[in-house]
């Protein structure tokens, strides 16, 4: 059987080295690429068109795609339990290394009702103190998306009975 099928089963260990290899690739850059993103440092700015808030994290998530972009998608979900405001914010760069239950203090623009913004998220206590990202604030309230659970579906498809459409933060 090994001479009848020798050169389909290199053929096939061939192609299957070559595709995990592309894949170890491919994982490389997207780690490459976080150790840049987390090495930039990020300094707040407070300007008049921003708000600064104090939450915490309650929910977090990380997601890797190989195959589309060679980053991580990294999304802090932030409450701020004095006005009851829920916030997605996505990482763009800076500190990576916040978690669930974490204090925060967040900045973040005044006006999310139409339309997100770029914002700081910064840590408030212990060896977390001054560590800041840069991130893409969403309210969650005012958004016609609603990110829970690591996907983000639409408002309009909730509860009507029809699957809700997914896409990433």
């Amino acid at each position: 059987m090994w001479k009848q099928y020798k050169g389909i089963i290199i053929l096939g260990l061939i192609v299957g080295a070559g595709y995990g290899g592309h894949m170890l690739y491919r994982y490389m850059k997207i780690r490459e690429d976080s150790a840049k993103r987390a090495a930039e440092v990020v300094r707040p700015r407070l300007d008049d068109d921003d708000v600064a808030e104090f939450g915490y994290i309650y929910s977090m998530w990380d997601e890797i795609f190989l195959r589309d972009e060679n980053r991580v998608n990294l999304v802090w979900s932030i409450k701020v339990p004095v006005s009851g405001s829920r916030y997605s914010c996505s990482y763009e760069r800076g500190f990576p290394d916040f978690r669930d239950g974490d204090d925060v203090r967040i900045i973040r623009p005044k006006n999310l009702e139409d339309e997100a913004g770029f914002g700081y998220v910064v840590g408030l206590h212990e060896k977390l103190t001054g560590k800041a990202a840069l991130v893409w604030v969403i309210d969650e309230r005012n958004s016609k998306w609603i990110c829970r659970n690591r996907t983000c579906r639409s408002r309009n498809t909730l509860g009507s009975g029809q699957p809700a459409v997914d896409a990433r933060v």
